[in-house]
């Protein structure tokens, strides 16, 4: 969105401009006075979304057509039942950017998870293999780095796929955080025309340049169906079309917590047991026998939040408790945070207390290792356990991007 002749912001973000311009109005002229005080400019949140506006004057019209209406009465919708919020006692600390913690505390952080790193024998094994069906794309001159490395991401994810014999009849591909669904339809050409195949894409927004266009005619392969739906809401025993289905779980990228959402959906389902997570004392049902692979690109460690995480009793077993955690996932951006030049900054300082580059990067694998070993601790605990390898991308291809397969 662009912004309208003598406004600052786009429509989307006119909220901004109506709160904070009205300080500034002798700088901002006569258009934006009047964009700030004309009531059919008035931007306010959505009440069934707050996370994106819309103009007041056309809230009623915008209600019946919103992407969030009617989430409740989907027949797959189930509040909560993904969060893990049951059973998670949080401390209430302050979060603050890493910049003001102390280095005396990262410094003995850094001591405490190379212990356990060491004492745990813990270690992630690099892959790199790319699937043929990709090779025209990227012999493309007009892509650029960027776009690249999403094509070579999608071709190794794919090949794993392959690898493991997935690509057969009497299989549902379901994407989670499924955006465009760029992965699906490289996967859907990569299957090829084989009977009973079906693709499952879920993402709670609608959005543009989908790329289930490429799958709408009857000599295009099997159609995409779409779940408009939070991870964290979806009950995939209650999707009718996926009944007697063996389930791939696929994913690129679920940032964060967006992984433990996804790894509840699709081995905790249809749960008769408490919303607790497992413990070393009883080993639950695994309820989805018919879930084959489960294969998710990891990345945006600072968005995993205690709430959601599923290894927390692990963790605190082992001696660490939020404040840990939540610094582990500040700590894990280092590696992939941009080779700039150092300043006077607070970050600097830290940095430099904790190592040169290089060091710092071996320290944030140590980090996510130890955070997704954890999900595999907390995968075993269900019987019987889904396979699981914790895999790496070729290093060129992403600094943070590691690969769960199970």
């Amino acid at each position: 969105m662009i912004p309208a002749k003598g406004n600052i912001y786009c429509a989307e973000h006119l909220c901004h401009q109506q709160n904070s311009a009205i300080g500034s109005l002798n700088n901002c002229g006569q258009g934006t006075q009047d964009a700030i005080h004309s009531s059919g400019k008035k931007r306010v949140p959505c009440p069934l979304d707050p996370k994106h506006t819309v103009f007041e004057s056309r809230l009623q019209k915008h209600l019946e057509k919103c992407n969030s209406r009617h989430k409740q009465q989907q027949e797959y919708f189930e509040e909560n039942i993904n969060s893990g919020h049951g059973s998670c006692e949080s401390l209430h600390f302050e979060r603050v950017p890493l910049a003001q913690v102390p280095n005396e505390e990262i410094l003995q952080l850094i001591e405490k998870v190379d212990i356990f790193h060491s004492k745990a024998n813990l270690n992630i094994r690099e892959c790199y293999g790319m699937h043929e069906v990709l090779q025209k794309e990227l012999r493309s001159e007009e892509y650029g780095e960027s776009k690249r490395k999403h094509l070579l991401q999608q071709a190794s994810l794919i090949k794993i796929l392959e690898q493991n014999k997935v690509f057969k009849g009497n299989i549902a591909f379901v994407e989670l955080g499924a955006g465009k669904g760029k992965l699906s339809h490289w996967l859907q050409r990569a299957v090829g025309n084989i009977d009973n195949v079906d693709f499952f894409l879920v993402d709670r927004q609608n959005h543009r340049n989908k790329f289930d266009c490429y799958h709408k005619g009857a000599d295009q392969g099997p159609s995409f169906q779409r779940l408009y739906i939070d991870i964290q809401h979806l009950n995939l025993d209650k999707v009718s079309d996926l009944a007697g289905k063996n389930i791939v779980g696929i994913g690129k990228h679920l940032c964060g917590g967006a992984t433990d959402l996804a790894l509840r959906c699709l081995v905790e389902r249809c749960r008769n047991v408490s919303t607790d997570v497992p413990s070393k004392k009883a080993k639950f049902e695994n309820h989805s026998k018919n879930v084959q692979l489960i294969l998710i690109a990891l990345c945006c460690y600072h968005k995993c939040t205690w709430s959601s995480f599923v290894g927390r009793e692990f963790l605190i077993e082992n001696g660490f408790n939020e404040v840990d955690f939540h610094r582990m996932t500040q700590l894990c951006s280092w590696a992939v945070c941009g080779h700039r030049q150092p300043g006077n900054c607070a970050a600097d300082t830290q940095q430099e207390a904790a190592g040169a580059q290089n060091e710092r990067k071996y320290f944030k694998k140590d980090a996510i290792c130890i955070l997704w070993n954890i999900m595999k601790h907390w995968l075993q605990m269900f019987n019987p356990p889904p396979r699981m390898e914790l895999k790496a991308l070729k290093r060129s291809l992403r600094a943070d991007n590691f690969m769960k397969s199970m």
